[in-house]
């Protein structure tokens, strides 16, 4: 029986951060949505459908895993969009008759003696499953929209943190006045850099910092909390609960109830708060985000064209990959950023910013796409990390599909 990860559908109220990557490689907690269905199923790869635009992308970033490809026998399709628990292969075991798995009015899951072998509904995959088969209903969480990853995450930590042993480290030698509050629930790869100062309180829920990681000077970090590998977190940042930063990003200032993906900035002094940043992004000294209105009221995103009630009390801005920001950017609660785009001058970025835009509040025009990747290629440059074919392709596309 093989396991094959489609996205899901509805993709689309995950833009702009779906525009570059499968809604299963989207973070929440301390590992993708992806690597923890192949975890509760022990796979370390596994056949994965998604939308034909992103496919080499996605091959380029899963080489162990086959996309866009049937399995020749038997399979199990597993709704990549959610977000399960530990327990997934327990409540939807790999072997099993034929079976259809709900979650609400979402299909989740289902075991099929014989696969579709279809030309396409890759991405979709779920939707070739004979409406005759029966029916169970199972816990999971199906992710629609960026802010709901956020909300979810700290719970996530928490939940990734279980089972893993607390100060996985020799700390006897760590810098004089480095302060661990409740170690037990603090989990430190051998080599992190602990500077003097550092506070990391577990209190509130547990704080994972992966291998290479560096906590500056006076820095604190209060749990629920994920670190991946080689970030750095400047001295006296504060990274506060419900935060997830993904490998060698940069971080200063506070950071709140956010999920930040791999190899983006945020290095200054400025608030983020309950955020979902790309890969690729950079913020510009002060920048600043609002997440809760002045009214206390939920906060309204805009979504494919609508202005749609998250319900939600605190919301903050969703940055596609390659945005960067200049000093001093003010982005209102919901506000949702494109792929591309350099955002700079006064005032309040509200709505949507379309991908590769150039400008402000006050004015917004296309930004050249040879202009932006030749920016993206410096900022890549400086980690020795270079634009590749497919992605250089699909930011072409999507720029020559941006109005």
């Amino acid at each position: 029986m093989d396991l094959l990860i489609c996205e899901g559908g509805r993709e689309s109220g995950l833009f702009p951060l779906t525009h570059t990557r499968a809604t299963f490689d989207l973070w929440c907690g301390a590992r993708s949505l992806k690597s923890r269905i192949e975890a509760a199923y022990g796979v370390t790869s596994s056949f994965l459908g998604v939308r034909d635009e992103i496919l080499a992308v996605t091959a380029e970033s899963f080489p162990g895993s086959t996309v866009n490809q049937w399995p020749a026998g038997a399979l199990l399709i597993i709704n990549g969009r959610a977000l399960w628990s530990a327990k997934l292969a327990e409540q939807i075991p790999l072997d099993g008759p034929d079976r259809v798995y709900m979650s609400g009015n979402d299909t989740v899951a289902a075991r099929l003696s014989e696969s579709p072998q279809a030309a396409d509904k890759f991405s979709n995959a779920l939707s070739l499953a004979p409406s005759s088969l029966p029916i169970t209903t199972v816990e999971a969480t199906v992710i629609r929209y960026p802010w709901e990853l956020v909300r979810e995450n700290g719970q996530q930590i928490i939940a990734d943190a279980a089972g893993e042993p607390g100060l996985a480290r020799d700390i006897s030698a760590r810098p004089n006045g480095t302060q661990l509050i409740a170690p037990e629930r603090i989990i430190l790869a051998d080599d992190v850099n602990l500077g003097a100062g550092a506070v990391i309180d577990a209190t509130g829920g547990p704080v994972i910092i992966a291998s290479g990681a560096k906590v500056g000077h006076n820095a604190v970090i209060m749990g629920p909390v994920y670190v991946g590998a080689d970030t750095i977190i400047n001295p006296g940042a504060h990274i506060l609960g419900g935060t997830t930063l993904g490998d060698a990003c940069k971080i200063g200032g506070e950071v709140r109830q956010s999920i930040v993906l791999a190899c983006s900035n945020k290095q200054h002094d400025g608030f983020l708060g309950h955020s979902y940043l790309g890969s690729w992004v950079n913020l510009g000294a002060g920048t600043t985000n609002s997440n809760l209105k002045n009214t206390y009221g939920s906060v309204k995103v805009p979504v494919d064209g609508e202005w749609l009630d998250s319900g939600e009390l605190f919301v903050g801005a969703t940055l596609g990959d390659h945005t960067m920001t200049g000093i001093g950017t003010l982005l209102n609660s919901g506000t949702a950023v494109g792929v591309g785009c350099n955002i700079f001058g006064g005032g309040m970025i509200t709505g949507v910013v379309p991908n590769f835009s150039w400008g402000g509040a006050d004015k917004l025009e296309p930004y050249r796409i040879d202009k932006m990747l030749e920016v993206a290629a410096l900022a890549m440059a400086r980690r020795q990390m270079s634009l590749s074919s497919a992605q250089e392709a699909l930011l072409r596309r999507l720029a020559a599909t941006t109005d």
